[in-house]
């Protein structure tokens, strides 16, 4: 069963054509400083960055508030003291792409400043109505900004019940109970006063960091505990944390997190990055509508009429089942949470950025167990570096799951060491893998329940991580670039990718702490897909679906199947690209796509490239919508009225900046 797919033409998209091959002198990412349009400098705290509060920074959302096909930036911003108190907040940016790498600050006519003090985003259409809504999250009550659909937004925090007071870091959009809606768990970080901070030691010596006086570290506070609220339909939300056993997580300093099914049967469990303890692996206990094969849900489950809820019950199972600990049983400083699966697998493996001092860690998923394989794939090293934002994409577009980290200290005093790997601006990190091919029987994996996933004869492929010298991943021709010898360097915190000029690659944008945005355009120009998923009834944001994506090519040269998850709230703080990005190798005439939905249904698509060109164009958006595909159980043929494969339609050309 075949339907053909128009291409988005490639009048409409700005790219550059530059090879990247192994051992090509070129750059893999240009760096752009100045973006026209984008006017956003980060504000938090004061030069000495001595209270926590100021030393975290911010993060960043990717999302396509207005459906014109070009994904948009939403960027949280800090504040100071004395701004604070004087509530003249900077507030948080909105900013609409038009295209050719050019933005329009639209903040005010969409209603999303805000006057708070802001850490972190996660974007989803939590009520399912087509366009997607903003989650902010801040030192203060959280806002929830609801998409009316015409460019603005509204404030509905308090008729949704979901402005949780504390310090909350990070959040996630998953369907927990199996309702069919999107429920929010909130990762908080610790509680802070700026009347009542901790300036020295519990004993009374002076906080100190590698001999040097600094601020307090996390130790010094108290953490919180972290919030689930579930969504009980017609837009509002109850605080199930009680019930849900969050207890566990009483004391803890959330950082990032991820709400994904990690152990495979069929609901969303959770992980969390936690700041100089152990992480926290949250499984949930309920049976979701993907391990029971459940009824899925209709338009107006989402609106209101919901399927019966299960009840959400977590419990913490780190220290047995993994990812709490490092492989030596110590615990580190989690930040930033990222997940994909690397080792082509079909389960999801994550990826935590950590403090000075200590690696990053890479958890390889067995079976739900997760299992500390940092060294064996090359992610453990940069000791010295201080990891915040992670993504984890397949950059070069060869079909394999890289790792991108952004750095950057906490304690300007660091100056005073005169350490050279040791500073308060340092190198972002790009790891590319690498992989060898490891040949065994055919077989079918057993995974998500009673689902069966042919792997063919590829059963396991070891990847390893190579990291690219950072005057070989990103362009450094730019004014303004920090750069020591060979070194690119900045103090990032939070980032994000996506494909911002829609030319079939993914770009990365960072927050830059105290300091502008920093966008690295990706150069590869390999054909892609840009997969857009959409549910029965439109609504844009089935998170927790899982596409396993097969090509004539890729079979016919036993490669394995490739899983993509949509996973939107991930990094540190931040939200990523709703769409998937998927790599075409070369000579590939039909891709094939077999998608699990979150309520259960599983459905295939056969996609052609243009009849008119019988060729892949560097980026095709397609979208995919539930309830249109080929099930697996009978083979429906589409009709015109219903077809199962719905493109998006042209993305429009350019507007001129300030329309």
């Amino acid at each position: 069963m075949r339907h053909t797919l128009r291409s988005v033409a490639a009048a409409t998209l700005f790219w550059i054509a530059l090879p990247i091959a192994a051992g090509a002198d070129r750059p893999l990412f240009k760096l752009r400083l100045h973006v026209p349009g984008i006017d956003y400098r980060n504000i938090c705290g004061s030069p000495a960055q001595l209270p926590i509060l100021e030393q975290n920074g911010q993060g960043i959302g990717i999302i396509d508030y207005d459906g014109d096909g070009l994904v948009d930036l939403f960027v949280p911003n800090g504040s100071t003291e004395s701004r604070w108190r004087t509530k003249r907040n900077p507030g948080c940016r909105l900013y609409r792409n038009v295209g050719g790498w050019r933005f329009v600050d639209v903040t005010e006519q969409a209603g999303v400043g805000g006057n708070a003090w802001s850490c972190g985003v996660a974007v989803a259409d939590y009520d399912a109505d087509g366009d997607f809504d903003i989650y902010v999250l801040n030192w203060g009550p959280n806002v929830l900004y609801r998409n009316n659909g015409d460019g603005t937004f509204t404030d509905v925090t308090g008729s949704a019940g979901v402005g949780d007071a504390r310090w909350s870091s990070s959040a996630a959009f998953a369907d927990f109970d199996g309702d069919g809606m999107l429920d929010i768990y909130v990762s908080n970080y610790v509680h802070f006063d700026y009347d009542d901070y901790p300036t020295k030691e519990s004993d009374g010596r002076p906080c100190l960091y590698r001999g040097i006086e600094t601020g307090c570290g996390p130790w010094c506070y108290e953490g919180q505990r972290d919030t689930l609220y579930i969504n009980v339909g017609n837009g509002r939300f109850e605080d199930r944390s009680t019930e849900s056993g969050l207890a566990a997580t009483r004391g803890f300093r959330g950082f990032g997190v991820i709400g994904a099914d990690l152990d495979a049967d069929g609901d969303a469990d959770v992980y969390v990055g936690c700041d100089v303890m152990p992480n926290l692996y949250l499984s949930n206990t309920g049976k979701g509508p993907g391990a029971t094969g459940g009824p899925p849900c209709s338009a107006a489950t989402r609106q209101g009429s919901a399927l019966p809820a299960r009840a959400v019950r977590f419990a913490s199972v780190g220290p047995q089942q993994g990812g709490a600990y490092n492989a030596a049983g110590a615990h580190e400083s989690g930040m930033g949470v990222a997940a994909a699966d690397f080792d082509r697998s079909g389960t999801l493996d994550l990826f935590t950025t950590n403090f000075a001092g200590e690696k990053n860690t890479f958890y390889r998923n067995q079976g739900g167990m997760l299992l500390d394989d940092s060294s064996a794939v090359g992610f453990d090293r940069h000791r010295t570096e201080m990891g915040w934002g992670v993504c984890v994409q397949d950059f070069n577009q060869d079909g394999l799951v890289d790792v991108f980290v952004a750095n950057g200290q906490i304690y300007p005093q660091v100056a005073r060491l005169n350490d050279p790997a040791d500073r308060y601006a340092q190198p972002p990190r790009l790891y590319l893998q690498k992989r060898s091919k490891v040949k065994g029987p055919r077989s079918k994996v057993r995974r998500w329940g009673p689902s069966t996933l042919d792997l063919g004869p590829w059963t396991s492929a070891r990847g390893r991580l190579e990291e690219v010298e950072t005057e070989e991943a990103f362009s450094s021709s730019f004014c303004g670039v920090a750069r020591d010898t060979k070194r690119v360097s900045f103090c990032l915190r939070g980032c994000a990718a996506a494909d911002l000029d829609n030319d079939g690659d993914v770009d990365i944008v960072a927050v830059q702490h105290n300091g502008p945005l920093v966008f690295f355009e990706n150069l590869s120009d390999r054909p892609s897909v840009l997969l857009e998923l959409a549910e029965a009834g439109g609504g844009r944001s089935p998170i927790g679906a899982r596409v396993v994506v097969r090509g004539d090519v890729l079979v016919r040269e036993s490669f394995l199947a490739s899983t993509h998850w949509l996973l939107p709230n991930q990094g540190y703080q931040s939200s990523i690209d709703h769409r998937l990005h998927i790599a075409l190798p070369p000579g590939v005439t039909t891709l094939e796509l077999e998608v699990f939905w979150p309520n259960g249904r599983r459905e295939r698509y056969s996609i052609n490239p243009s009849p008119k060109r019988q060729r892949w164009e560097s980026a095709t958006v397609v979208r995919l919508r539930q309830g249109a595909g080929e099930s697996p159980l009978r083979a429906d043929k589409p009709t015109d009225s219903n077809p199962w494969v719905s493109p998006v339609a042209p993305i429009p050309p350019p507007k001129p900046v300030g329309e």
